[in-house]
């Protein structure tokens, strides 16, 4: 538990404006009263962003092989 967070996520976008799009759809869920962020902007050297998608479709495949509708609480470091 993080406090009065009820979720905190870390998230890697190509657009800031994908990250936008984000906040947008949670802001439409029912129940959700506040939504906050911070964000930090870095160029990537693209056999970085290569190692960070392979990484990104591993857990995605873990994630998906272990199911996705249980209730117990996860948590990936990258």
């Amino acid at each position: 538990m993080t406090g009065s967070i009820d979720i905190l996520s870390a998230c890697l976008f190509k657009e800031t404006a994908d990250l936008f799009k984000i906040i947008e759809s949670i802001k439409t869920i029912e129940n959700v009263d506040k939504l906050s962020w911070a964000e930090e902007v870095h160029d990537i050297p693209s056999k970085e962003i290569t190692k960070l998608s392979s990484i990104i479709q591993d857990v995605s495949t873990s994630v998906h092989d272990n199911g996705t509708n249980d209730s117990s609480q996860k948590e990936t470091a990258l």
